[in-house]
């Protein structure tokens, strides 16, 4: 997808990432981490197998509270038009190579074993998701079969940003995620003033900058806004630009919708005129002794 690196930038920041499994994820297991302590893990497998370059996908280390072990967060960027019915597969390849690469490296847990691994895929396509999140629902063997003990088995979590339109979360990502689902100019400029809500508070200030740079390049593209936002722009001169905007779109469209009404009313007034015309032609030729039904029936 175009600009994948605006949303990689997004995301290579840690506190909005902790926001995101958060407010998508919310299970128990989350509380056992730090997430204050989380940091960007440089995953060489990548470059290592040309077929599997991704630059969207982001892998952090997630170190336990009261341990010094971690687990790793996976995340997979699939901001693609439709879904991808091998995810799965492609979660199992990749956690293996990172595996791979941990005990290349030599960072496996103190009992000299394989971290834990979380895959998470975010998808923005129109299409909603329909494909199994769990690998062995691709895999063709009946049930009960004495071959499934010896079979892959992985799973991923799935946000898929269509299935929350008009329920995302009150959080920083909720209202990152709103603006993807927004299908219209107005739509779009009510979500952009609520994601600066989050962006004016000191807590988000250094993350402001990339979703700027993503609204500039993303979102005025996809919803045809005519925003340049500087970086340090704040919500109340969001807000500004976008009532300002906000009626000159709806004086095109008021101007739409009448130029609209002319081109009918002329159309109606021109069939009418035609209508005239002919009755004209008719009563002429009547007037002359002529049957204007005989004159059709010979052409036909």
């Amino acid at each position: 997808m175009r600009h994948d690196w605006s949303y990689h930038r997004i995301y290579g920041h840690p506190e909005v990432v902790e926001d995101l499994v958060l407010s998508f994820v919310g299970q128990d297991w989350i509380d056992l981490f730090d997430f204050k302590r989380m940091e960007r893990f440089n995953a060489t497998f990548y470059a290592q197998i040309k077929q599997l370059k991704r630059e969207g996908d982001i892998i952090y280390r997630l170190p336990y509270k009261d341990t010094d072990q971690s687990a790793y967060l996976l995340i997979l960027l699939e901001f693609q038009s439709t879904p991808d019915k091998w995810m799965a597969l492609r979660v199992n390849t990749y956690a293996s190579l990172l595996y791979e690469q941990l005990k290349h490296e030599k960072k496996l847990t103190s009992k000299q074993l394989l971290p834990p691994i979380f895959p998470l895929v975010i998808y923005n396509g129109e299409a909603r998701w329909q494909y199994p999140i769990a690998l062995k629902k691709l895999i063709d063997l009946p049930r009960g079969s004495k071959l499934w003990p010896y079979q892959l088995s992985n799973r991923y979590h799935l946000i898929d940003e269509g299935q929350y339109r008009g329920k995302e979360p009150e959080s920083i990502n909720g209202a990152f995620i709103r603006l993807e689902n927004s299908r219209t100019k107005e739509e779009a400029a009510v979500g952009l003033s609520k994601l600066f809500e989050y962006l004016d508070q000191h807590q988000w200030q250094n993350v402001k900058r990339d979703f700027v740079s993503w609204v500039n390049l993303v979102l005025n593209a996809s919803r045809q806004l005519d925003l340049e936002l500087p970086e340090a722009v704040m919500g109340s001169e969001v807000n500004h630009m976008l009532r300002e905007k906000m009626a000159r779109w709806s004086k095109e469209s008021d101007d739409a919708i009448r130029q609209a009404q002319l081109e009918k009313q002329a159309a109606i007034e021109d069939a009418h005129q035609k209508d005239k015309v002919i009755e004209a032609m008719r009563k002429a030729l009547r007037e002359a002794g002529i049957d204007p039904d005989s004159i059709n029936s010979a052409n036909d």
